[in-house]
């Protein structure tokens, strides 16, 4: 008996939760402009000082909502895999670099914007280039003289997990002598390391994290819809499952 109770408040459930979320729910959009004043303020707080590589996720995990890397996500608004950002911080210049696709590919995720004609000038970006081209890039820009380059050096962030999470749940991970494999930004920072010794690199989140810290109108909004629709949900569950 209580199972059936409780799969039947479950049923009524649902449709409760559609009404509410149907109008509503759909994420909010922010235009190019946003991600371009937000590559622009860091800039500014990096006073003009060489390069920024910021790196998307490398895969999606299964059974869940695909979520961009957050400090990627916030500087590109670009969702696709294996995607990196570079930006010029004399100029403000980026460079977008995407993976290559198959016709199967685009015919399952659609064609990312390599493909897409004026799609550079219509998001925002400098450039966007083939992921291939990525490593000549980087060598193209070496000059006389020492030279930075700004990568994340500090854990990443998840949905609800802070730096300082993410860096204890590795430290617990890596007491496990099968389970102490590098971070994929670990990787990363040491591969730079090994083909371009000409590069010093430096951790990038501490000029990230003041600027996501405060946030613009649109994330406001979002931020106050997003209230809304928890408590309106939590509102009709209570209302459902009343005895």
């Amino acid at each position: 008996m209580k199972k059936r109770r409780l799969l039947s408040i479950g049923l009524c459930l649902v449709p409760a939760l559609y009404f509410v979320s149907e109008a509503n729910a759909q994420r909010i959009s922010y235009p190019p402009e946003e991600f371009a004043s937000r590559r622009q303020a860091l800039c500014e707080s990096l006073e003009h000082r060489d390069q920024v590589l910021l790196f998307g996720k490398t895969e999606a995990q299964p059974g869940v909502r695909f979520r961009q890397d957050p400090d990627f996500f916030y500087f590109s608004g670009i969702e696709d895999l294996n995607a990196i950002l570079h930006i010029d911080a004399a100029t403000c210049s980026s460079v977008l670099f995407l993976p290559s696709q198959t016709e199967r590919e685009a015919s399952r995720d659609g064609w990312n914007l390599l493909y897409q004609d004026g799609a550079a000038e219509a998001h925002g970006f400098t450039e966007i280039r083939p992921l291939t081209y990525m490593q000549e890039f980087l060598s193209r820009r070496r000059t006389g003289g020492p030279q930075t380059v700004y990568v994340r050096l500090s854990e990443k962030t998840e949905v609800d997990w802070s730096r300082s999470d993410m860096a204890i749940f590795t430290a617990r991970r890596m007491a496990n002598p099968f389970g102490s494999y590098p971070t994929e930004d670990s990787w990363r920072v040491e591969t730079l390391k090994e083909r371009f010794p000409y590069y010093e690199l430096e951790d990038i989140t501490p000029f990230i994290d003041p600027l996501r810290m405060i946030k613009s109108p649109r994330e406001i909004e979002a931020l106050r819809r997003n209230g809304w629709l928890s408590a309106e949900a939590h509102i009709q569950a209570f209302e459902v499952t009343k005895v």
